[in-house]
């Protein structure tokens, strides 16, 4: 027969065994349901906002008050965007993430890298076109004059400074030509993506008359740019002819 000691002693441990797994038990929840969601902020996303367009110092702001940061990492270049520009993040624009994640930054560089000029003495217009948009830079004014080269270029420049082959020039830098003209017949150049203020000082230049504008909408571009032209690039045409346009603007 047992004794009440051992009874004691039994219901004893088994009371301090219960409370030894009540407080393990009370510990583990405290660490799961609470101490562990607080370090992590386990479920807690926020959407990514749209930080191209802005400046570095206009996305510091933006993000100022939010649970996102964001860190520069590389840079390129494009001169029709402002110095240090967003071009591009990630993650993207709408994506979830974790609150505190970093939002990593490509930026406009500050300084346009340099590129060097091409030889474009004698080519063709269309080609010092196409070349100059390869390389990033500006075409500026074109100057015409007769010349048995017809629609050849006689002459580049910066600021009324003559430009050669193999020079060192920036990104961005507007070049002006002087292009030879014959006085009867000459093709007319592409127009095409051209803005239309461009094209019209060419078209005076050569002496063509811009007959009709015709404007056709679409809301993915800003200002007007030559979306078609009649006769197309390439055409013989005469000085007096008249062209017409067909001009992109938004609504």
């Amino acid at each position: 027969m047992k004794s009440n000691t051992d009874t004691n002693t039994l219901t004893s441990l088994l009371k301090h065994v219960s409370i030894a797994l009540g407080v393990i038990l009370l510990l583990a929840i405290t660490f799961f349901y609470v101490v562990l969601p607080f370090a992590t902020r386990k479920g807690k996303v926020v959407t990514v906002p749209d930080l191209k367009g802005m400046t570095v110092d206009e996305a510091s702001e933006f993000l100022k008050g939010t649970d996102l940061r964001f860190q520069v990492t590389d840079s390129s270049y494009n001169s029709s965007l402002a110095p240090l520009t967003v071009m591009e993040q990630y993650p993207s624009a709408l994506s979830r993430v974790k609150i505190d994640r970093s939002i990593h930054l490509i930026l406009n560089a500050k300084n346009p890298p340099t590129v060097e000029y091409p030889d474009l003495t004698s080519s063709s217009f269309e080609f010092a076109q196409k070349q100059l948009e390869s390389l990033d830079l500006k075409i500026g004014e074109i100057h015409y004059t007769p010349d048995i080269a017809h629609n050849a270029v006689l002459e580049s420049s910066v600021n009324g400074q003559s430009i050669r082959a193999g020079q060192r020039v920036s990104k961005g830098t507007v070049i002006d030509f002087v292009v030879g003209i014959s006085k009867d017949s000459f093709p007319i150049p592409d127009f095409t993506r051209m803005p239309l203020d461009e094209v019209e000082a060419y078209l005076l230049g050569m002496n063509l008359t811009l007959q009709a504008i015709h404007y056709v909408e679409d809301a993915t571009k800003d200002g007007k740019f030559i979306k078609k032209q009649l006769p197309s690039p390439g055409n013989i045409v005469r000085s007096g002819d008249k062209i017409e346009l067909w001009v992109t603007r938004k609504d």
